[in-house]
């Protein structure tokens, strides 16, 4: 399994754990986020979250750091 797909797994058990009507919007998903990152020695790395708008940075020892969008479960209302 792949890094993000590990990540928006984690953050599918959530959502799908998640009953108690004070923490779910009016369409039943979690009216919170949770962000999850993966890493490993070889350099892979990924991230997800519940909603969408997430970043994470990432430098891989190249002189610049990035900034790249998080995988998402839900995208925000606009």
């Amino acid at each position: 399994m792949a890094f993000k797909d590990a990540c928006l797994a984690a953050c599918e058990h959530i959502a799908h754990q998640t009953k108690m009507r004070r923490l779910l919007d009016d369409d039943g998903r979690p009216n919170f986020d949770v962000r999850f990152y993966a890493i490993n020695k070889r350099g892979d790395y990924a991230s997800a979250s519940i909603w969408s708008g997430g970043t994470f940075t990432i430098n891989t020892g190249e002189k610049e750091s990035r900034q790249l969008e998080s995988s998402f479960l839900f995208r925000k209302k606009s």
